[in-house]
C-alpha cells in the first residue's frame, strides 16, 4: 500500500507542478495573457495553495513535521471551503459556459477521484499530527 500512496503522491507532485510550469511558460510566452485576469488571479492563488498541499501529503507519507498542527487545521479548513465554493469561482464558471454539461459533470468527477486521496491525506495530517500517518 505504502507503494502505491508514493506512486499517488509523486503523480499528484508532477500534476502540480507541470501545471505551475507551464502557466509560467505562458506567461513568458505572453500566451498567458488570453486567459481572463480573474482566473489569473484566482490561479496566482491556487496553484501555491496546492503546493502546500503537497507538503502535507509528504508529510503524511514520511511521518515528519512540516509546519505545525495549527498550520494544518487551518489549511484543511481552506481546503474545504475552496472546494465547497469553487463552483462559483471564475475558473469554473468559465468551464461551466464553455464545456457540456456532460464534459463538466466528467471533468468533476474526475478532479474528485484525482484530488481525493489529498485530501484524505491532508485530513488525517492535520488532526493525527504525526506519528499516526505510517500506522
Amino acid at each position: 500500500m505504502d507503494t502505491i500512496i508514493l506512486i499517488y503522491i509523486f503523480s499528484y507532485t508532477i500534476l502540480m507542478v507541470g501545471s505551475a510550469l507551464i502557466k509560467m511558460i505562458m506567461k513568458i510566452s505572453g500566451k498567458y495573457e488570453e486567459t481572463p485576469v480573474t482566473i489569473q488571479k484566482e490561479e496566482l492563488i491556487i496553484v501555491p495553495f496546492n503546493l502546500i498541499g503537497l507538503a502535507g501529503m509528504f508529510g503524511y507519507f514520511y511521518d515528519v513535521v512540516i509546519f505545525n498542527q495549527v498550520f494544518w487545521q487551518f489549511y484543511v479548513i481552506l481546503m474545504l471551503l475552496y472546494t465547497i465554493i469553487g463552483y462559483w469561482l471564475p475558473k469554473m464558471k468559465l468551464i461551466r459556459e464553455k464545456s457540456s454539461t456532460k464534459s463538466f459533470l466528467l471533468l468533476n468527477a474526475f478532479a474528485l477521484v484525482v484530488g481525493a486521496p489529498m485530501f484524505y491525506m491532508v485530513i488525517v495530517y492535520a488532526w493525527n499530527f504525526p506519528g499516526f500517518a505510517n500506522a
